[in-house]
Parts: structure tokens; C-alpha cells; sequence
């Protein structure tokens, strides 16, 4: 049985030079899929192999037992598998050389650990570094997989929300870039809250810079109002009365188009559109624009919802700002 699984072990030294003499031909995508089913063959042969004389006791000598036996073998294949993927790999570099030389001593250590130390004195040192290694394998086989697990669980999906992220953020610097030199205003609007900080800075700018600027965003309130608002709020030089009153009578009937987005859970969206249109209002009441019908609509709705509270009190600040203004007025 022994020379059965050395033979085993040998075609499976076999398998990984054809391999590794493979990963030598043509490079590219289409060589990647056979040289993964090239690596199957070998690693079958050694699994066979390390689990028949996993039966025979050929590792009983591991402290632990069986089911230290056990996660051993899947290290060690695991660890087999790696060596043969950076052995094949033409990018591995510096790597690739002493991963396939890895990959035979692997082998030749299993022989010796398949024959059970039968033939070495029980006095010999050569058992340490034997032992050592497997050991060695072994533990590497299972932090690779745990590094596989992270990185498809953790990594991977972070690296692929940058790589979203970087593509929207091209994708507005090149629709910023080509917007047709006589556009409308909202095609500007539609970019001053972008992503990309200097599509937003060039955005703002732009409307700032616009002839008759108030009087243009007045009518782009209807389509518009969550880019005017957000304007009004963040980056309008001095709004006054005549963007305030349009403002108002738009913020009025914005509440009952809204409310179906203050369901459950409660979006990021209202949250941000809540923020702009508060502070927009803050910067209305200190202009002494008169929005006390619109805002009180929205704090009776915003009072009746505990997550809208917050809002709902900083409206009621406004609120009071302006009756004290007002008073103080008479």
C-alpha cells in the first residue's frame, strides 16, 4: 500500500511540472481556465494520498488527533494549491521560482510523513524540520483560506465600491466637460452637489457667475427645487426677498409631494433635502423674508414624527426668530 502512494504522489509531482511547463506557452485569458484544471489532477492525487495514510496512522504521530489530522490535510492542500497558482503565475515575480521549488519539497515531505517515520530512529532530528514543515503548510494553508474568506467577504467588495465610485466620479467630470455652451441653467444645478469636488466647485461657480441669476432660478424652483434649495443654502452669495418669496409659496407645496419619502425607513435623500431647505430658510429669515405659513406646515408634520423631531425644533427656532423680529419691529 505504501508504494501505491508513493506512486501516487509521483504522478502527481508529474502533473505539477506539466503545469508548471504549461504556464511556460501562451499567456493571456484564454490560457487561465486550462492551466486551473491542469492544477485539479495533482492536488486529487495528493488529497488521495495524504488521506489513505491519514487511515493507516501515518500521522498519528500529530498531537490532537483525528480532527487535528484532518484540518492538517486541508492546510496542506490548501497550501499546495496556492504554490501551484503563484508557481504558474507569470506576474508573481521574484515569487514564482521558489514557489514551484515548494512545491516538490512539499511532496517529498509527504513520502517521508506517508512512510511514518518507520525508516529514521526515534532519536533523529531529521524529524523536526520534517514535522516543522508540514506544520509549516499547514498553518499556511489555512491563514491563506482565512485571507481568501476576507477578501471576498471584506475586501473585495470595498475595492469594488471604490472602483464605482471612481467611475461616477469620471463619468461627471465628463458630462460636466460636455455640457453644450448655451445650456440652461439646471443642466449647472444638477451638478453643484456632485461627488467630484471640482465638477461641484466649477458647477457653483457657474451659477453664481449666471446673468440675472435670481430671476432665472425662480421658474427652475417648479423641476428644480432640490438643486435650488441646495444652492440657496450653501452657496448663494446673499439671498432676498426675490428668490424668498417664490421660495416660500414652493416650499409649501413641496411638503405634500414629500411626505411619501418621510415613510419608513427614512432615506438619505430627505435628510439631505430637510438640511437645505432648513438652512435655506435660516438664511431667508435673517434677509427678513417672511416664510412663517410654509415652515409651520412643515413643523406640525415634522412635530408629529419623534425620528423628525430635530428638524422639527430647529424650524421652531426660526419660527421664534422671526415673531421676535417682528415684535421688536412694532
Amino acid at each position: 500500500m505504501t508504494i501505491f502512494l508513493d506512486v501516487l504522489l509521483v504522478l502527481a509531482a508529474i502533473c505539477v511540472a506539466a503545469t508548471q511547463w504549461a504556464s511556460l506557452g501562451a499567456s493571456g485569458p484564454e490560457s487561465k481556465i486550462p492551466l486551473a484544471l491542469m492544477a485539479v489532477p495533482p492536488l486529487v492525487l495528493v488529497a488521495v494520498a495524504l488521506a489513505v495514510a491519514m487511515v493507516r496512522g501515518s500521522f498519528s504521530w500529530i498531537p490532537g488527533g483525528f480532527l487535528l489530522e484532518c484540518g492538517a490535510w486541508i492546510g496542506i492542500l490548501a497550501s499546495m494549491w496556492t504554490l501551484m497558482a503563484v508557481s504558474a503565475d507569470r506576474d508573481s515575480g521574484v515569487w514564482r521560482l521558489p514557489a514551484a521549488v515548494s512545491v516538490y519539497l512539499l511532496l517529498a515531505v509527504c513520502v517521508v510523513a506517508i512512510h511514518g517515520f518507520a525508516w529514521m530512529p526515534s532519536g533523529s532530528l531529521l524529524r523536526i524540520p520534517v514535522a516543522a514543515f508540514l506544520g509549516l503548510m499547514a498553518t499556511g494553508g489555512w491563514a491563506t483560506g482565512a485571507a481568501a474568506v476576507w477578501g471576498i467577504t471584506v475586501k473585495g467588495p470595498e475595492e469594488n465600491r471604490r472602483a464605482v465610485q471612481q467611475i461616477k466620479l469620471s463619468e461627471a467630470r465628463y458630462e460636466f466637460d460636455h455640457i453644450e455652451e448655451n445650456a440652461p441653467i439646471w443642466r449647472y444645478l444638477n451638478f453643484i452637489d456632485s461627488e467630484e469636488p471640482s465638477v461641484s466647485r466649477r458647477a457653483r461657480n457657474r451659477v453664481t457667475d449666471w446673468p440675472n441669476r435670481d430671476q432665472v432660478l425662480i421658474p427652475e424652483m417648479g423641476s428644480w427645487f432640490f438643486e435650488v434649495a441646495s444652492y440657496i443654502a450653501n452657496v448663494h452669495p446673499n439671498p432676498k426677498a426675490k428668490l424668498g418669496d417664490p421660495f416660500g409659496v414652493r416650499l409649501g407645496q413641496y411638503l405634500e409631494e414629500w411626505k411619501p419619502f418621510f415613510l419608513p425607513p427614512l432615506r438619505e435623500q430627505p435628510k439631505k433635502g430637510l438640511e437645505d431647505f432648513i438652512r435655506a430658510a435660516e438664511r431667508f429669515e435673517r434677509a427678513g423674508v417672511d416664510l412663517d405659513a410654509p415652515l409651520q406646515a412643515w413643523h406640525d408634520f415634522l412635530k408629529s414624527d419623534p425620528r423628525l423631531e430635530p428638524y422639527a425644533q430647529r424650524i421652531e427656532a426660526i419660527l421664534g426668530s422671526s415673531h421676535r423680529a417682528m415684535a421688536a419691529a412694532k
